[in-house]
């Protein structure tokens, strides 16, 4: 008889402990499953158009799909004269195809593209070029 209370009193530990640590999944709705990471939540579209040549990089990187890197890369091909010159500075094609309805190509800004015609045609002086007085970028 005393066999018999000490295996109902152990299966009524192993009970209440097989519940205290059911119950904090059981709780949070997960059950027996494991739990699933969380994606983070997609980045909201911007409310107005973002004009790849004259962007900011934070305004950029608002944009879908579009982090620090991308951003870098967009600003570092510019001026554009379409969205699909995006690719040719190294942005992903699916990247593009998402981010092309969010995004317009105005006029790069004055001093952006006077920057980029001056250094265009010009190589980088040495300290002999300089005095000799040549032009440099």
């Amino acid at each position: 008889m005393k066999h018999l209370k000490f295996v109902a009193s152990l299966a009524a530990v192993v009970l209440v402990a097989a519940a205290l640590v059911a119950t904090p999944a059981l709780a949070a709705g997960q059950g027996s499953k494991a739990a699933k990471p969380q994606k983070a939540p997609a980045k909201a579209a911007p409310s107005a158009p973002v004009d790849i040549n004259n962007a900011t990089q934070a305004e950029l990187e608002a944009l879908p799909g579009v982090g620090a890197s991308t951003a870098k890369k967009i600003i570092a091909g510019r001026p554009y004269t379409d969205v699909a010159g995006l690719s040719k500075a190294g942005v992903s094609a699916k990247v593009v195809t998402e981010i092309t309805p969010l995004v317009t190509v105005g006029k790069p800004a004055a001093a952006a593209s006077a920057a980029a015609r001056s250094a265009a045609g010009r190589e980088p002086c040495s300290i002999r070029a300089r005095q000799s007085g040549a032009r440099c970028a």
